[in-house]
């Protein structure tokens, strides 16, 4: 595989603190239990709240 587009991430911890700062998808939690409609499953996940003028149909 060609690496000629890759470039490095910043540290998680900076990806985890600019997350937590969004703006226009309020946070709302972090490793927070929910039940996956794919898997069936419960899993661990951060949630962000959907700005009310933003629909996804």
């Amino acid at each position: 595989m060609n690496n000629e587009y890759r470039y490095d991430l910043p540290p998680q911890s900076d990806m985890h603190h600019a997350l937590r700062q969004s703006r226009q998808f309020k946070f709302v939690a972090a490793n927070k239990t929910v039940a996956s409609q794919i898997t069936g499953r419960s899993i661990r996940c951060w949630v962000f709240e959907m700005p009310k003028n933003l629909s996804l149909t």
